[in-house]
């Protein structure tokens, strides 16, 4: 199990400066894996390609680019020049995007979402492959060229619903979830699963603190999930999962209660876990305790990796 968190809040617009002192210190500290929300600061793939230049081992993941906000041929020339200039191939979640948040988001009236979203994943996997790229669809039309090396660039689609899933299982190497709890989560890998040769990658995402404040945190949460109740698609999330408490949908408690978690987790199939910042008031030194708790998990993996070699 991997486990890693987003460099940044998606509610946040923090300086690329700071974002980037910070990813370079999780390198530093041992971590696996770090990941970029497409929230309200920098752009998440300009702020990948800065982050690339300056680590080396780090896997970056994009948590996750909402598809209507950039055309495919776009995102894969982005991601293979961050691929060829950082030695390694980024991880590019993909999600269809919210209409609430502007115009920009919107699909085009041609095209239904899933059709929108198939022809997407179909024109990218083309472009990450190089060379001459033709498609004809209902909602692109590409002929181009792609000078650029092809690189095996992860993808994985942001998912809930069955129809999505089945996206996900077909044309990306597993899927992204955010606020899905554990039978949400089960049934989701399973439905990917069943239409797959080989397991999906499964990146769950959760609002994330390590702290002995159970009550404040179980209300930093319910107070989350309202605000992303008024997003239409995670509304729809929620919606399927009646009677889940806030601990459900979140890594919240003191170490040996989210390491519980974590095992659960990968019990039913989650292959990565992405924590999200979870600021406790009543509790400063959460933000410390929950960094500590990601450093710890990824020197014990490092550890059993090295072991591993010389077995």
């Amino acid at each position: 199990m991997r486990l890693g968190m987003t460099v940044t809040g998606a509610w946040n617009a923090e300086e690329p400066g700071v974002i980037l002192a910070r990813a370079v210190g999780m390198e530093c500290d041992g971590w696996r894996s770090a990941w970029i929300p497409a929230g309200i600061g920098p752009d998440p793939m300009l702020l990948m390609s800065l982050i690339a230049a300056s680590t080396s081992v780090l896997e970056l993941g994009s948590f996750v680019v909402p598809a209507t906000s950039r055309h495919p041929v776009a995102l894969a020339r982005e991601a293979l020049t961050i691929a060829a200039q950082a030695g390694r191939t980024p991880t590019l979640g993909i999600g269809l995007g919210h209409p609430e948040h502007s115009a920009y988001s919107r699909l085009p009236a041609s095209a239904a979402p899933l059709t929108y979203m198939r022809e997407f994943l179909e024109v990218l996997r083309l472009c990450l492959r190089g060379g001459r790229v033709r498609y004809s669809g209902q909602a692109f039309e590409v002929n181009t060229t792609i000078g650029l090396e092809p690189a095996p660039c992860s993808l994985v689609l942001a998912a809930a619903r069955p129809h999505m899933l089945s996206l996900a299982a077909d044309l990306t190497d597993g899927l992204v979830t955010w606020l899905s709890g554990l039978r949400h989560l089960e049934a989701a890998v399973k439905r990917v699963d069943q239409r797959r040769a080989t397991p999906a990658r499964v990146i769950a995402g959760f609002p994330m603190a390590i702290t002995a404040d159970a009550e404040a945190a179980g209300s930093a949460v319910a107070q989350l999930t309202e605000r992303y109740r008024r997003l239409r698609n995670h509304r729809a999330t929620l919606d399927a999962q009646p009677g889940c408490a806030p601990g459900d949908l979140a890594l919240i408690g003191d170490e040996p209660a989210v390491a519980r978690r974590i095992e659960q987790l990968a019990s039913v199939g989650v292959t990565d876990v992405v924590g999200a910042w979870l600021p406790i008031p009543s509790d400063p030194d959460s933000v410390a305790r929950t960094y500590q708790f990601v450093t710890d998990h990824a020197t014990r993996q490092l550890k059993v990796a090295e072991e591993s070699r010389w077995e």
